[in-house]
């Protein structure tokens, strides 16, 4: 049996109010546990016109499975189903809020998480405190800064502070520390310090809570699917994942370029909506390439730009007894030759991973609607391709 037939079949027992199939799916842990146990999601369901059903991919690697799926009565949830192999079966094992939380127990880092508040202590959280009590430098995630800024202020002005608790889940990194400052008016402000740092990376500041959850600890942790060693071919996302990746890429870049140059990026405007167009259109099954040799996007872009770089270096003319290993793609040569490398390298790039025929349908009344058809690979090298000489209006001399 599979994971999904496993998942399906559990859910089938909930639905049917038939304990002793949903009893059958589930481990003998996630059965009799308290909280988000399997016995707890069939009580809830059995007589009840509840709506379950998978939401996206099952995420499989050795022997726990992850699927996210949707259940509600009026309004629905995300949810994770967690699963495990149990000899030649797959069992429910485990529900999980979020694919920060799913995703630490299908890699196998960690068992079904206990509340926030029944997490073990953490060495690494209390270092921390140690450090910003003795004024030691401390430093701050991407976004943590803001967080930081907070803690050094209070301890500045605080008669006192205090460690209250420290919890940890060490197979992430992820770390907390409630920090409490007594105020000389007698007041006394409590915040959770939300921390990340491996065995070798110092602790640093990822954001600050009021009431510190497991949820918010691993906030933003977004482990890759599937795992790096898993040795698949590629990897497997949700539309949604793949957009939210690609928005996060985009903008990265579009920050990075503007920091650069000093000057607001192409990518934050008009160009950033064209290919975020462009990539969620790709997104649709109907429009992507069929490709009878079945080789990947990343194989058919490699084979591209390769074949590009060398038609370009062997027509470049080089002086003397150089040779093409000797050339170097530094901001000299871009310059002199960007425009034709670049158009060129962005039609392998579209070749790889967009239809040769991208048509859109134009509004019409008709049976069979017009379309436009956008021949993309030859728009975008266009954009970047030096441009033609005009050649000389007749009558002119041409050698004026």
């Amino acid at each position: 049996m599979s994971s999904t037939n496993a998942f399906e079949r559990f859910i089938t027992a909930c639905k049917t109010g038939d304990q002793v199939g949903a009893r059958t799916h589930s481990t003998d842990k996630s059965w009799s546990q308290d909280g988000d146990s399997a016995r707890r999601v069939f009580e809830q369901c059995a007589g009840v016109d509840m709506y379950i059903a998978q939401a996206g991919p099952v995420r499989e690697h050795d022997d726990r499975a992850a699927v996210p799926a949707e259940i509600g009565t009026e309004q629905r949830q995300h949810i994770w189903f967690l699963l495990q192999r149990v000899g030649d079966d797959w069992k429910v094992d485990g529900f999980a809020a979020n694919w920060d939380i799913a995703g630490l127990y299908a890699y196998g880092r960690s068992e079904r998480l206990p509340p926030f508040r029944e997490l073990d202590e953490s060495a690494p959280a209390a270092s921390w405190f140690k450090a910003l009590e003795n004024n030691s430098p401390l430093t701050a995630g991407p976004d943590g800064q803001a967080a930081l800024t907070l803690f050094e202020e209070l301890r500045s002005s605080a008669i006192s502070m205090r460690l209250v608790r420290t919890v940890g889940i060490s197979s992430s990194h992820r770390y907390a520390a409630a920090v409490a400052f007594e105020q000389d008016d007698g007041m006394t402000q409590t915040l959770w310090a939300l921390l990340e740092g491996g065995p070798s990376n110092p602790i640093r500041v990822l954001g600050r809570s009021f009431a510190g959850s497991t949820e918010q600890l691993l906030a933003g942790l977004n482990l890759p699917w599937p795992p790096r060693d898993s040795g698949r071919d590629a990897p497997q996302y949700t539309a949604d994942e793949a957009m939210g990746m690609f928005k996060d890429a985009l903008s990265a870049a579009h920050t990075e370029q503007t920091e650069q140059t000093g000057e607001e990026s192409a990518l934050g405007g008009r160009m950033g909506q064209v290919l975020t167009d462009l990539f969620e259109s790709l997104l649709d099954p109907e429009m992507r390439p069929a490709r009878a040799d079945g080789t990947s996007a990343e194989e058919r872009l490699s084979g591209g730009i390769g074949d590009v770089m060398r038609d370009f270096m062997q027509s470049t003319n080089l002086d003397g007894e150089r040779t093409t290993d000797d050339v170097h793609i530094d901001s000299d040569f871009v310059r002199e030759n960007g425009a034709n490398l670049v158009g060129s390298l962005v039609t392998a790039l579209t070749g790889a991973i967009v239809p040769k025929d991208l048509s859109i349908p134009l509004p019409s009344s008709e049976q069979d609607k017009p379309k436009v058809r956008i021949d993309v690979a030859d728009l975008l090298s266009g954009l970047f391709s030096a441009p033609e000489p005009k050649a000389p209006a007749s009558g002119d001399d041409a050698d004026a």
